[in-house]
């Protein structure tokens, strides 16, 4: 990986994706919606044994499609550091491998397993329970651990909507609120 940003042509610099701009804002928003309906919609398939037919089978594999689609968007986003903007294709890689890549990474990998076990046992609404239940079983303490990481993906995003949109005082009560979901979360 090393080699591959030291490799990197200056020309590539001019994909990289400003943190303020009206993209990344829209880019995150989507996220967002795209995080709360995994977050909603996947327990309730798992426990209630809901078919993946129709728009639920095209969900199941356009969310691994746009998670995956989001790792690459990351290393082309810019991001502050100690108040400093950096934006070499280079820094933002290192930058993003030291932080969220392996999270973001067992996140997708355990979408997109899940997705191919569901298929590859006929799970369109006529599947065998054994499988399902193989599946619940096997993925169920990685989803928790999934589930986690993505509920930090949303406090990360909304920290840095904070970091753009919020002055001094609003961003203390910000981070207020914060607090008080994560005690009452718990």
């Amino acid at each position: 990986l090393a080699a591959a940003a030291a490799a990197s042509p200056a020309w590539f610099n001019r994909f990289v994706i400003d943190p303020n701009s009206r993209f990344h804002m829209v880019y995150s928003l989507t996220s967002l919606v795209v995080l709360a309906y995994d977050l909603t919609v996947l327990p309730y398939i798992l426990a209630w044994d809901v078919p993946l037919v129709g728009i639920v089978h095209v969900t199941s594999w356009s969310t691994p499609a746009f998670w995956t689609l989001d790792i690459f968007i990351n290393f082309l986003t810019g991001f502050y550091k100690g108040g400093v903007l950096h934006t070499d294709v280079r820094v933002i890689r290192r930058q993003y491998c030291r932080t969220w890549f392996l999270p973001d990474v067992a996140v997708v990998v355990c979408d997109w397993i899940a997705g191919v076990l569901s298929e590859a046992g006929g799970d369109t609404g006529s599947g065998s329970r054994s499988l399902k239940m193989l599946r619940f079983t096997k993925l169920g303490r990685f989803m928790r651990i999934v589930g986690i990481l993505r509920m930090l993906r949303v406090a990360r995003i909304f920290q840095e909507l904070a970091d753009l949109y919020l002055n001094d005082g609003h961003m203390l009560g910000f981070q207020m609120f914060r607090l008080s979901v994560g005690i009452f979360w718990a």
